[in-house]
């Protein structure tokens, strides 16, 4: 049942969405019959925001993809890892791409750091490629 509401909510989400571009189709539409040149940064952040969008519909169809394939998703889906994370204890829960909030500490499955722990044990070492090189997280336990 509860892959039931996941699947929902991942497709009210997906439908949210998809209101939100045809609303910012209308608005770049109207700024083209508009066409004042002062328009053409706002036409673009318009067109921004589109994309954007549009790559959270394509995240959630893969979330929803995994939700409806359940024999497909990870076993540590909804472990929750503490980590050792720079010298204090970080509590991380790996989550489908829908539900994460990181400041919450809900993590996607997608992220790297996710992809990093899957399959680890207590006391193992996850190594997590950062734009500051290569980061090292002990595993201090796994629920």
């Amino acid at each position: 049942m509860q892959d039931n509401s996941r699947k929902n909510r991942i497709i009210n989400k997906i439908n949210d969405l998809k209101a939100q571009i045809l609303e910012l189709g209308s608005q770049i539409e109207q700024e083209r019959n508009e066409n004042n040149e002062e328009d053409t940064a706002i036409r673009q952040e318009l067109l921004d925001k589109r994309e954007i969008l549009e790559q959270q519909i394509l995240e959630l169809q893969n979330g929803l993809t995994l939700a409806s394939n359940s024999a497909e998703l990870p076993a540590d889906l909804g472990k929750t890892f503490t980590i050792d994370m720079n010298g204090s204890s970080r509590e991380l829960t790996i989550v489908l791409p829908d539900e994460a909030n990181p400041s919450m500490g809900s993590i996607s499955i997608d992220s790297p750091i996710a992809k990093a722990l899957l399959g680890k044990k207590q006391g193992e070492i996850a190594s997590v490629s950062t734009p500051m090189g290569n980061q090292q997280y002990l595993i201090k336990k796994v629920v």
